[in-house]
């Protein structure tokens, strides 16, 4: 991928556009805390603009999208040449594609036409940039340590108050492992280990959910920014 990618390069071929979350879900989860992205309206939206025809606009029921245009969504994304990060932000009801624009150490930032940025170490969220409310940086655990799905530990988050002043959120942590998953992101499905990360602090409480495929890899998550705060919603769609 190389040490850094322009960012004019990378954004044309982000797929996004601002629809509201619940028009379909991708996921099965017990708990409630499954991403709910739009994907498949994305894609329907996404394919009638290559197509030169009208986007369809937010609507409610749930667009139904059929095995072949999600087949034909998922080579949409495999043509672009680049991963693909599906992201939805339910504090401002908003879902969208983001692709890499560049690596340091190991951190990939992802962006999208908005210019909102998500920074991860292995699908582990520690930092985010152009959220109403953002996470500045992170003492986050690494996603071996998540896979183990056992233990406590320390989780710092730095995040801005009301004074744009970056304060430090102290929690202790522990890990739970629940029985195996079934998901499915754009007709793709995975058999995943779901791993529940729960932490308190003296500014709340937050619980980060990951879902490992077979290769180990954090197929799909719901990773908080601090306590109060929705999650951001995340699946990896192409590698």
């Amino acid at each position: 991928m190389g040490s850094v990618l322009e960012m004019t390069r990378a954004l044309p071929i982000t797929l996004c556009l601002g629809l509201a979350l619940g028009l379909a879900g991708c996921g099965n989860d017990k708990s409630g805390t499954t991403p709910a992205l739009p994907i498949k309206a994305i894609l329907k939206a996404q394919i009638e603009k290559l197509k030169g025809g009208p986007a369809p606009a937010p609507a409610a029921p749930p667009i139904e999208v059929d095995a072949a245009t999600l087949a034909e969504g998922r080579r949409v994304l495999e043509a672009t040449g680049s991963p693909v990060l599906a992201v939805s932000d339910p504090l401002l009801g908003t879902a969208s594609f983001m692709t890499p624009i560049g690596a340091n150490s190991g951190v990939i930032t992802w962006a999208n036409p908005g210019y909102q940025t998500i920074s991860m170490r292995n699908g582990v969220i520690l930092a985010t940039r152009g959220f109403v409310t953002d996470l500045m940086s992170s003492e986050a655990p690494s996603a071996d340590r998540l896979r183990a799905g056992t233990g406590t530990f320390r989780r710092v988050n730095y995040v801005l108050d009301g004074a744009d002043q970056t304060r430090a959120v102290a929690m202790t942590c522990s890990l739970s492992v629940s029985e195996n998953e079934t998901i499915t992101i754009i007709g793709q499905s995975y058999v995943t280990r779901r791993v529940e990360e729960a932490c308190t602090g003296e500014a709340g409480k937050l619980i980060n959910v990951y879902w490992f495929d077979g290769t180990g890899k954090i197929r799909q998550s719901s990773q908080a920014r601090s306590p109060g705060v929705e999650n951001l919603q995340l699946q990896a769609i192409i590698d």
